[in-house]
């Protein structure tokens, strides 16, 4: 094994912070930004992207012009493990310059490859180096001295090309991989799709058809109450918007507020409740409850459907996933002010008016293949995060000299 002994990055590499905002100023010149969202999403950069246009000084673009082989870090975020993710320039333009909260990591190229840097600042001990020492509460940033200030380990520049070249290869094959997943996940998440709007029959020409709010009690939530307001008010958790997950999953935070006891009553939640989300990015996302949920209430961003006799619980939630599948749940929001499904437009859903019978037998043919297609999605997803630690661990392990190549 070579040395790979470790060095300040300010030894081998200059630091540089950029100011370059993303206006246009009269007298400026005309340039091409790198902007924080190419970084984060990218691993390397070329000039295919579409970069956004802005104008910077002389001055600026004298300091922050890029050229191959700089590693680019972010600087500045709302969350701390959004800070110090590197890219790797691999082509530049005159035009091309770093906007602002991003740093410059240009290597002395005698000492380090930009290659190399790149790698060593994808690994878990820069990762941790930069949450142990970033600075900030509710906005979080790395001075220069925070930076210049990692040490990193510094073999032989032929090492270095062995490490990068062997890193580029393996995480690429990796990567397809996870590709592959993403892939096969997303044609699962479609067949899911496919099979509830056909299992339901929403559109179904043959099958009649009922509005929900004709054959099931549809309300509203309750409107937060943080504080305390009658002695006998109580304190309860109660269901919000994030609680309910795509794919009819109930997870998320626990919070609370007060009701009184009557509203504990009006707001209760028993098993084979639908809820729905209302309002807010996931509006039109349901499940049915499987249990009484003792003490709960649910907040005014929730709809409560307690279907009739006669009626299938799940197949009314499965009919309500089978609309939002199809995209239907959307178009009711469009030209709303706040993109939402109100429960005026939920009593006027119209679902396929079959026997209860019929609907236990669509539930329990939907069921089957989701609860099937889901396992498939889970192991997936696991064998997808496995790959992910694996390529973490191999950078760590390569650029630390644990494993040789």
């Amino acid at each position: 094994m070579g040395d790979f002994s470790r060095v300040p990055l300010g030894l081998v590499a200059q630091v540089v912070q950029s100011n370059v905002d993303k206006k246009s100023k009269e007298g400026e010149t005309p340039v091409r930004l790198l902007n924080y969202t190419d970084v984060y999403y990218n691993e390397s950069i070329d000039m295919s992207l579409d970069f956004m246009e802005a104008t910077a000084s002389a001055e600026q673009i004298t300091r922050l012009s890029l050229s191959v082989g700089d590693v680019v870090i972010t600087k500045d975020s709302e969350t701390a493990d959004d800070i110090g993710i590197p890219v790797l320039i691999k082509e530049t333009a005159d035009d091309f310059v770093c906007a602002y909260h991003l740093s410059i990591i240009r290597p002395d190229k005698s000492r380090i490859r930009g290659d190399y840097l790149f790698w060593c600042l994808k690994s878990k001990k820069a990762a941790e180096y930069w949450e142990s020492r970033v600075n900030g509460v509710t906005r979080f940033s790395l001075p220069t001295i925070i930076i210049s200030s990692l040490e990193i380990p510094l073999p032989l520049i032929e090492t270095q090309q062995r490490i990068a070249d062997y890193l580029d290869k393996e995480t690429s094959e990796i990567d397809t991989l996870v590709r592959e997943l993403d892939e096969y996940i997303e044609f699962l998440e479609k067949r899911n799709n496919k099979f509830l709007i056909d299992g339901t029959k929403i559109f179904d020409q043959d099958i009649p058809t009922t509005r929900l709010g004709w054959h099931a009690r549809i309300e509203l939530g309750k409107t937060i109450q943080g504080e305390q307001q009658s002695p006998a008010d109580v304190l309860q958790k109660y269901v919000r918007a994030g609680n309910i997950q795509p794919d009819g999953r109930f997870e998320g935070e626990e919070k609370t507020m007060w009701f009184t006891p009557k509203e504990s009553e009006i707001y209760s939640l028993k098993k084979g409740d639908v809820l729905i989300v209302e309002g807010g990015a996931g509006f039109g996302r349901s499940l049915t409850l499987e249990k009484d949920l003792v003490n709960w209430g649910f907040q005014n961003h929730i709809i409560r459907v307690r279907p009739d006799n006669g009626w299938d619980s799940k197949f009314i939630d499965y009919v309500i996933r089978a609309y939002k599948a199809a995209g239907y749940i959307d178009l009711l929001a469009v030209g709303a002010t706040i993109p939402g499904f109100s429960s005026e437009k939920a009593k006027k859903l119209k679902v396929p008016f079959l026997t209860l019978e019929e609907q236990e037998e669509i539930v329990q043919d939907i069921s089957r293949e989701l609860s099937e297609t889901n396992r498939i999605v889970e192991e997936c997803t696991e064998l997808k995060e496995i790959l992910l630690k694996r390529r973490q661990v191999l950078i760590t392990d390569v650029v630390t000299g644990k494993v040789e190549v």
